[in-house]
């Protein structure tokens, strides 16, 4: 993403106080998916795009994973690489927020690093706007769309969980 859009996904996490939370509540699943994955046990969790969330933390709670986080718009969190690969990235509310045009980019760079993404993506509007006034969900895309996307860079996708309305999907790649 370009620096003036990462700086207003910044600005966005220093004014709204829970801006950046939302993967918390999607804990449990997470855990119970990759503590039931063939590939478990795993050593090691990225939290791509973790805002303010603790998710990390909440996953597999009691198993020793080395655990890390990594948001382009907030500087105090962990960044793991160049060069380093884990067994799983997560990124829950993250997908959607990105440029349409930079999606298979980040894809590609997601698949480059992590064996496995479980990844929530929203697919509707969101109801907030950048400071700039741009909405806060730059590529709102149907299921289907995404799912293609993903499969240009994992070989089984697979969707775990379909949210009414259409709200969001739950996908597990590897």
């Amino acid at each position: 993403m370009n620096t003036d859009l990462i700086k207003q996904y910044s600005a966005m996490h220093n004014q709204k106080r829970g801006y950046g939370r939302t993967g918390e509540s999607m804990a449990d699943i997470i855990s119970s998916i990759i503590t039931r994955h063939p590939s478990w046990p795993c050593q090691t969790v990225l939290d791509y795009g973790c805002g303010k969330s603790r998710l990390v933390d909440m996953i597999a709670p009691g198993y020793e994973l080395e655990r890390y986080q990594f948001d382009p718009a907030l500087s105090s969190v962990d960044h793991p690489w160049p060069g380093y690969c884990v067994d799983w990235v997560i990124s829950t509310d993250v997908l959607e927020h990105v440029p349409e045009n930079k999606v298979d980019r980040l894809l590609n760079s997601l698949s480059g690093f992590g064996c496995g993404l479980i990844a929530a993506i929203s697919l509707r509007a969101s109801g907030n706007n950048l400071p700039d006034g741009t909405a806060c969900h730059l590529t709102v895309k149907p299921a289907d769309w995404w799912i293609r996307k993903l499969k240009k860079n994992y070989s089984e996708v697979v969707v775990k969980k379909e949210y009414p309305g259409p709200k969001k999907i739950l996908v597990v790649c590897t």
